[in-house]
């Protein structure tokens, strides 16, 4: 099965929030994951200001 992740999916994989879990056991069980180009750029603006939190 494919799936889409957006940013929101992404950053659950490196940020415990509400959904987290999903989002993980999707990530560990799945061959096909999509990810679009923009969403690469959402996520990096996203994340660097939690990581450096």
């Amino acid at each position: 099965m494919k799936y889409y992740f957006d940013t929101s999916s992404l950053v659950k994989i490196y940020h415990r929030e509400e959904g987290t879990e999903t989002v993980l056991n999707i990530y560990k069980k799945h061959d096909e994951i999509i990810i679009l180009e923009l969403s690469k750029i959402e996520f990096i603006s996203t994340i660097i200001p939690i990581m450096t939190v």
